[in-house]
């Protein structure tokens, strides 16, 4: 930690959580999460959004629904460093507090993508019995058993093409509220692809 190795601080938080050689502390140990998650540790990020989520999950609004947001933004930040891990916490959040089950379903695909049995077994249970209001659908979940095969014949197997091999299906349209300021008045593009336009009034 004298080094400021965000892994080390990480570690520290671990062992303040269980009490490893030291006295058990959960505020301490968030403490030393937050801070190895903002020195970008996937683990710390992970560590760091599951205890927000968890401080906040019985607060009224809109309490709850802030601390959700930076919950969810840590997540995201250790699933964007191949986290599957933070994926499959995600899937679960949507699926079981938010109830959101297309949204749940979109991080459990990217976190099978990574190689996470649990959320290959999430993905497979759910079109195999039909769960959550999702229609059954047993071709879908034959697709989800053959990857879970594959990766237990090989731990280390990745399926970057999950979403060609195994499409989840559309979600319904729906609309909702970012909760972020509209952006400002003027003609807006898209990052990396300029011809993806619209204009703000």
């Amino acid at each position: 930690m004298k080094l400021n190795s965000p892994h080390a601080f990480y570690l520290m938080g671990v062992m303040l959580q269980q009490g490893v050689g030291v006295k058990q502390d959960d505020r301490a140990a968030m403490s030393f999460f937050r801070r190895s998650a903002d020195l970008g540790n996937r683990y710390g990020q992970h560590a760091a959004g599951e205890a927000i989520r968890d401080a906040f999950i019985r607060q009224g609004e809109p309490e709850k629904s802030r601390g959700f947001s930076i919950a969810v933004q840590m997540l995201e930040c250790a699933l964007g460093q191949d986290l599957a891990a933070a994926g499959h916490t995600l899937g679960l959040h949507f699926l079981i507090v938010e109830n959101d089950t297309f949204r749940a379903l979109e991080y459990f695909q990217r976190s099978a993508s990574l190689g996470s049995n649990k959320s290959l077994f999430t993905l497979y249970r759910t079109f195999e019995n039909g769960e959550y209001g999702v229609l059954k659908d047993p071709q879908r979940a034959a697709c989800y058993y053959n990857l879970r095969k594959q990766l237990q014949a090989d731990p280390e197997k990745r399926f970057p093409d999950i979403d060609r091999l195994c499409p989840l299906p559309p979600s319904p349209a729906r609309t909702s509220t970012s909760g972020q300021p509209s952006p400002r008045v003027g003609l807006w593009h898209q990052v990396g692809n300029p011809s993806v336009m619209f204009r703000a009034a």
